[in-house]
């Protein structure tokens, strides 16, 4: 899974499917009431590191942009 959150009523783009079914990865989107956010952020961070072993950097135009973690995770 790759964690998100959003607001009251969850969102879902039409390519979301597509990303999931491509690589083997499943949103969850929390609304808005989540855990720890920091605990989210680590979480997905070690997601993002499995999908770089994976596929390479190919996933990164792919995926979400308002995936927990994701700015900071590319940061570094």
């Amino acid at each position: 899974f790759v964690f998100l959150q959003s607001g009251i009523d969850t969102v879902i783009f039409t390519s979301d499917k597509k990303f999931e079914s491509k690589y083997g990865i499943h949103f969850y989107d929390y609304g808005c009431i989540s855990p720890d956010h920091k605990c989210i952020i680590d979480y997905n961070k070690y997601v993002f590191y499995h999908l770089t072993k994976t596929y390479g950097k190919k996933w990164i135009k792919e995926i979400r942009k308002d995936v927990i973690g994701l700015k900071e995770w590319r940061k570094n």
